[in-house]
């Protein structure tokens, strides 16, 4: 056993794929397979299943797949330890995100590279389950998610924003009469909101839940991009978080006015699993975190 045959037992349960995972290695698929392969005849059993293509691992794979995370996560952080004495920071952190806090991301991920030139981002654009499943899976080094159910024993975290809600509108078909718009009439409008799987369609059929109001969507889409592209042929509406009106794409097109109450807000966070030593990396990306948020504050 060594360290480049966990690395692409690694890879290839984060990607699911042979071609991929072989890909993300730069190795042909057929040195990966071997490789994986040989680690089985090394265990004495079965490590993956497979067919036509990858169906997952065994059950004796899992745990073995869990050593291989834990094992890769502790030299990956060893490696990031020894750059950090030496110098800036180098290495690659793999960052999960909610769609609406991508914007909130760039500013984080700018600040420490301007410090650290050799520090890479893969950064994922995933719902708030899939975000905790790539922390408890090792596929994902950070979160930026909503923290209201987070267990804190779990997870270190530095509290980004409180992110609310906004009723969005096409300027050329909709002119508001004032600054505000009640949750009743929001209910009556033609919508496009968020699919049901999505932490933040969530929130919002909570509101009207609990005010006993019923919101029947006559889109659903995973896409803020196709949600603000309906919203712009004037024949929809939305509801959506204040933070990803940021995004310059329809400022022209779009308008917004804020949703009366009551007014709900949710706490979003940069969150990495607790681990003991943690990964310096980790560590880093989570003290600008709270120096940016403190720089703020004055």
């Amino acid at each position: 056993m060594d360290l480049r045959q966990l690395e692409f037992l690694c890879a290839l349960a984060r990607e699911k794929h042979f071609g991929r995972a072989a890909d993300a290695c730069a190795v042909t698929q057929p040195t990966l397979s071997a490789r994986i392969r040989q680690l089985e005849q090394e265990m004495g059993m079965p490590i993956v299943n497979r067919g036509s293509r990858f169906e997952g691992f065994t059950p004796e794979g899992r745990r073995i797949l869990a050593w291989a995370q834990g094992i890769v996560q502790d030299v990956n952080g060893l490696r990031a330890e020894i750059s950090l004495a030496k110098g800036p920071a180098s290495g690659r952190l793999r960052v999960g995100v909610i769609p609406s806090a991508l914007t909130r991301v760039t500013l984080l991920i700018s600040e420490l590279r301007g410090e650290n030139p050799d520090l890479y981002f893969d950064v994922r654009s995933l719902s708030s389950r899939a975000i905790e499943t790539g922390l408890r899976e090792a596929t994902m080094d950070l979160g930026v998610s909503y923290s209201r159910h987070l267990s804190f024993k779990a997870y270190e975290s530095v509290s980004l924003y409180q992110e609310s809600y906004r009723f969005l509108f096409a300027r050329h078909a909709y002119s508001p009469d004032g600054d505000s718009i009640g949750w009743e009439e929001v209910a009556e409008k033609p919508l496009c909101l968020l699919t049901r799987n999505m932490q933040n369609r969530r929130i919002v059929s909570g509101v009207f839940a609990e005010l006993g109001l019923t919101a029947d969507p006559v889109i659903e889409t995973d896409s803020f991009t196709h949600l603000f592209s309906q919203v712009a042929t004037g024949e929809v509406f939305s509801v959506v978080p204040e933070g990803y009106l940021q995004d310059p794409m329809f400022a022209d097109s779009l308008g917004s006015i804020a949703i009366g109450d009551p007014v709900p807000t949710n706490p979003v966070s940069l969150f990495a699993l607790r681990r003991d030593p943690q990964s310096p990396l980790i560590s880093l990306a989570l003290r600008k975190a709270e120096q940016m948020l403190m720089g703020n504050a004055t």
